[in-house]
Protein backbone atom coordinates (compact mmCIF):
# COMPACT_ATOMS: atom_id res chain seq x y z
CA UNK A 1 0.00 0.00 0.00
CA UNK A 2 1.37 3.40 -0.93
CA UNK A 3 2.11 6.04 1.68
CA UNK A 4 -0.53 8.41 0.29
CA UNK A 5 -3.18 5.65 0.47
CA UNK A 6 -2.18 4.93 4.06
CA UNK A 7 -2.50 8.65 4.89
CA UNK A 8 -5.95 8.81 3.29
CA UNK A 9 -7.10 5.77 5.27
CA UNK A 10 -5.69 7.25 8.47
CA UNK A 11 -7.50 10.56 7.85
CA UNK A 12 -10.79 8.82 7.07
CA UNK A 13 -10.45 6.64 10.18
CA UNK A 14 -9.70 9.68 12.34
CA UNK A 15 -12.68 11.58 10.91
CA UNK A 16 -15.00 8.63 11.58
CA UNK A 17 -13.65 8.30 15.11
CA UNK A 18 -14.16 12.02 15.82
CA UNK A 19 -17.69 11.93 14.31
CA UNK A 20 -18.50 8.85 16.37
CA UNK A 21 -17.27 10.55 19.54
CA UNK A 22 -19.29 13.69 18.73
CA UNK A 23 -22.41 11.61 18.06
CA UNK A 24 -21.83 9.70 21.30
CA UNK A 25 -21.73 12.94 23.25
CA UNK A 26 -25.05 14.13 21.78
CA UNK A 27 -27.94 12.71 23.84
CA UNK A 28 -31.38 12.05 22.39
CA UNK A 29 -33.77 14.49 24.10
CA UNK A 30 -37.39 13.37 24.51
CA UNK A 31 -40.02 15.86 25.66
CA UNK A 32 -43.39 14.56 26.85
CA UNK A 33 -44.55 17.80 28.43
CA UNK A 34 -44.27 16.41 31.94
CA UNK A 35 -48.03 15.89 32.25
CA UNK A 36 -50.36 13.32 30.83
CA UNK A 37 -52.29 10.17 31.57
CA UNK A 38 -50.88 6.88 32.76
CA UNK A 39 -50.94 5.63 29.16
CA UNK A 40 -48.89 8.64 28.01
CA UNK A 41 -46.38 7.96 30.78
CA UNK A 42 -46.20 4.36 29.54
CA UNK A 43 -45.61 5.65 26.00
CA UNK A 44 -42.74 7.83 27.23
CA UNK A 45 -41.26 4.98 29.26
CA UNK A 46 -41.46 2.58 26.30
CA UNK A 47 -39.82 5.10 23.96
CA UNK A 48 -36.95 5.78 26.37
CA UNK A 49 -36.45 2.08 27.07
CA UNK A 50 -36.33 1.06 23.41
CA UNK A 51 -34.16 4.03 22.39
CA UNK A 52 -31.67 3.13 25.14
CA UNK A 53 -31.37 -0.37 23.63
CA UNK A 54 -31.37 0.80 19.99
CA UNK A 55 -28.95 3.71 20.03
CA UNK A 56 -25.48 4.39 21.40
CA UNK A 57 -26.56 7.94 22.33
CA UNK A 58 -27.72 8.50 25.91
CA UNK A 59 -31.47 9.19 26.21
CA UNK A 60 -32.53 12.21 28.25
CA UNK A 61 -35.67 14.11 29.16
CA UNK A 62 -36.22 17.78 28.31
CA UNK A 63 -33.50 20.22 29.26
CA UNK A 64 -33.54 24.02 29.34
CA UNK A 65 -31.76 25.46 26.34
CA UNK A 66 -31.91 22.19 24.34
CA UNK A 67 -34.37 21.53 21.55
CA UNK A 68 -35.87 18.05 21.85
CA UNK A 69 -35.35 15.44 19.15
CA UNK A 70 -38.67 13.68 19.87
CA UNK A 71 -41.79 15.43 21.17
CA UNK A 72 -44.66 13.21 22.30
CA UNK A 73 -48.10 13.77 23.79
CA UNK A 74 -51.51 15.28 23.25
CA UNK A 75 -52.38 18.98 22.90
CA UNK A 76 -53.63 18.87 26.51
CA UNK A 77 -50.52 17.26 27.98
CA UNK A 78 -47.67 18.85 26.03
CA UNK A 79 -47.53 22.60 25.27
CA UNK A 80 -45.07 21.95 22.41
CA UNK A 81 -47.69 19.76 20.67
CA UNK A 82 -50.38 22.41 21.23
CA UNK A 83 -48.07 25.12 19.85
CA UNK A 84 -47.16 23.01 16.78
CA UNK A 85 -50.86 22.44 16.03
CA UNK A 86 -51.60 26.16 16.51
CA UNK A 87 -48.81 27.14 14.09
CA UNK A 88 -50.00 24.44 11.63
CA UNK A 89 -46.70 22.55 11.71
CA UNK A 90 -48.68 19.41 12.51
CA UNK A 91 -52.34 18.41 12.43
CA UNK A 92 -53.98 15.53 14.25
CA UNK A 93 -55.87 12.82 12.35
CA UNK A 94 -59.57 13.22 11.66
CA UNK A 95 -62.37 10.81 10.92
CA UNK A 96 -63.86 7.74 12.50
CA UNK A 97 -61.79 6.35 15.42
CA UNK A 98 -59.38 9.30 15.20
CA UNK A 99 -59.36 9.38 19.02
CA UNK A 100 -57.00 6.37 18.79
CA UNK A 101 -55.13 7.73 15.79
CA UNK A 102 -51.75 9.39 15.76
CA UNK A 103 -49.36 11.42 13.68
CA UNK A 104 -45.61 11.15 13.35
CA UNK A 105 -44.10 14.12 11.59
CA UNK A 106 -40.57 15.41 11.27
CA UNK A 107 -40.37 19.19 11.42
CA UNK A 108 -36.85 20.49 11.14
CA UNK A 109 -34.73 18.47 13.56
CA UNK A 110 -37.62 17.28 15.71
CA UNK A 111 -40.03 14.37 15.40
CA UNK A 112 -43.56 14.93 16.70
CA UNK A 113 -45.57 11.92 17.91
CA UNK A 114 -49.04 13.15 18.81
CA UNK A 115 -52.58 11.94 19.26
CA UNK A 116 -55.94 13.09 20.58
CA UNK A 117 -55.65 10.64 23.50
CA UNK A 118 -53.01 8.66 25.36
CA UNK A 119 -53.96 5.56 23.37
CA UNK A 120 -53.14 7.40 20.16
CA UNK A 121 -49.79 8.53 21.58
CA UNK A 122 -48.91 4.96 22.63
CA UNK A 123 -49.78 3.60 19.18
CA UNK A 124 -47.72 6.43 17.69
CA UNK A 125 -44.68 5.52 19.79
CA UNK A 126 -44.86 1.89 18.66
CA UNK A 127 -45.26 3.05 15.06
CA UNK A 128 -42.18 5.29 15.45
CA UNK A 129 -40.19 2.37 16.84
CA UNK A 130 -41.19 0.30 13.80
CA UNK A 131 -40.01 3.14 11.53
CA UNK A 132 -36.61 2.82 13.22
CA UNK A 133 -36.47 -0.93 12.63
CA UNK A 134 -38.15 -2.67 15.59
CA UNK A 135 -40.41 -5.59 14.65
CA UNK A 136 -43.16 -6.63 17.04
CA UNK A 137 -44.14 -10.26 16.47
CA UNK A 138 -46.10 -12.90 18.35
CA UNK A 139 -42.85 -14.75 18.97
CA UNK A 140 -41.23 -11.62 20.44
CA UNK A 141 -39.64 -8.39 19.37
CA UNK A 142 -36.80 -8.07 16.88
CA UNK A 143 -34.40 -5.21 17.50
CA UNK A 144 -32.31 -3.53 14.81
CA UNK A 145 -28.52 -3.43 15.06
CA UNK A 146 -27.47 -0.76 17.55
CA UNK A 147 -26.51 2.53 15.89
CA UNK A 148 -26.30 6.28 16.39
CA UNK A 149 -29.59 8.19 16.51
CA UNK A 150 -30.48 10.33 13.49
CA UNK A 151 -33.72 12.22 12.92
CA UNK A 152 -35.50 10.54 9.98
CA UNK A 153 -37.90 12.31 7.65
CA UNK A 154 -41.31 10.88 8.57
CA UNK A 155 -44.81 12.11 7.73
CA UNK A 156 -47.54 9.68 8.86
CA UNK A 157 -51.16 10.23 9.87
CA UNK A 158 -53.08 7.16 11.05
CA UNK A 159 -56.73 6.81 11.96
CA UNK A 160 -57.55 3.14 12.67
CA UNK A 161 -60.29 1.38 10.71
CA UNK A 162 -61.43 -0.67 13.71
CA UNK A 163 -62.15 0.63 17.18
CA UNK A 164 -60.83 -2.52 18.88
CA UNK A 165 -57.50 -4.02 17.86
CA UNK A 166 -55.73 -7.22 18.84
CA UNK A 167 -55.17 -10.80 17.84
CA UNK A 168 -57.87 -13.45 17.71
CA UNK A 169 -58.04 -14.47 21.39
CA UNK A 170 -59.26 -18.07 21.08
CA UNK A 171 -56.55 -20.56 21.72
CA UNK A 172 -57.61 -23.51 19.60
CA UNK A 173 -57.40 -21.87 16.15
CA UNK A 174 -54.35 -21.46 13.92
CA UNK A 175 -54.21 -17.71 14.57
CA UNK A 176 -54.33 -18.29 18.35
CA UNK A 177 -51.25 -18.70 20.51
CA UNK A 178 -51.40 -22.51 20.31
CA UNK A 179 -50.94 -22.22 16.56
CA UNK A 180 -47.42 -20.92 17.26
CA UNK A 181 -46.57 -23.48 19.93
CA UNK A 182 -44.40 -26.21 18.40
CA UNK A 183 -44.90 -28.65 21.30
CA UNK A 184 -48.68 -28.33 21.06
CA UNK A 185 -48.52 -28.72 17.28
CA UNK A 186 -46.37 -31.85 17.58
CA UNK A 187 -48.80 -33.27 20.15
CA UNK A 188 -51.69 -32.80 17.68
CA UNK A 189 -49.67 -34.54 14.95
CA UNK A 190 -48.85 -37.46 17.25
CA UNK A 191 -52.52 -37.85 18.23
CA UNK A 192 -53.60 -37.83 14.59
CA UNK A 193 -51.05 -40.52 13.62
Amino acid sequence: MSISMARILACVSAALFVCGRACALEPVYIDSGGAGSAIEKLAQSELKSYFARMFFNPVRGPRAGRKPHVIIGTPDSNPLIKRAIGSKKISLPTGKNSDQGHIIKTVGKAIYVAGHTGHGVLYGVYDLLEKYGVYFQISGERMPARSWFKVKPIDVSVSPVFKYRGIFPWDNFLDGMSGYNFEHYQELIDRAA
